[in-house]
């Protein structure tokens, strides 16, 4: 295992550059001289977070839904009654307010420019007690902009 200077579960930061890291297992490595810009700033988390804003509301929509056909049918007696039909809103209901909150969220991020891809990596899970304000003079006196 290599140490690094600052490691999240995303990425590891050392002497050569940015590793991208999967189980703590550097995949890709990127030079410090291939970085196009590198930014510290509040934002969101969640690349696609419309997208996952959009899934959260769905499933309160449709948690909403069974719950509505439930209640129809324990007071009235309408529709049709099946034992996963007790269950079904509350799954849903969880899963829409967990994608809902993860969507909304915003913490500190490192926006990383190389060529024309843009990576975003959270850094709220910095290790060993780093703080985001040393990242960020480590990163001034290693990338040129």
């Amino acid at each position: 295992m290599a140490t690094y200077a600052f490691e999240t579960p995303e990425f590891g930061l050392d002497e050569q550059g940015l590793h991208r890291l999967r189980s703590r297992f550097p995949f890709e490595n990127i030079a410090y001289e291939q970085l196009s810009s590198v930014e510290v700033r509040r934002g969101k988390s969640v690349q696609n977070w419309p997208l996952l804003l959009l899934v959260g509301v769905l499933c309160i929509g449709f948690s909403a839904f069974t719950a509505y056909r439930l209640y129809l049918f324990l007071t009235f007696g309408r529709g049709h009654f099946y034992i996963q039909t007790l269950a079904t809103p509350f799954l849903p209901a969880v899963i829409g307010v967990a994608a809902i909150w993860q969507a909304l969220r915003v913490t500190d991020i490192l926006v990383v420019r190389v060529n024309r891809r843009r990576l975003v990596f959270p850094l709220d899970t910095l290790k060993h007690d780093q703080s985001v304000m040393a990242l960020e003079s480590y990163l001034a006196r290693r990338v040129a902009t």
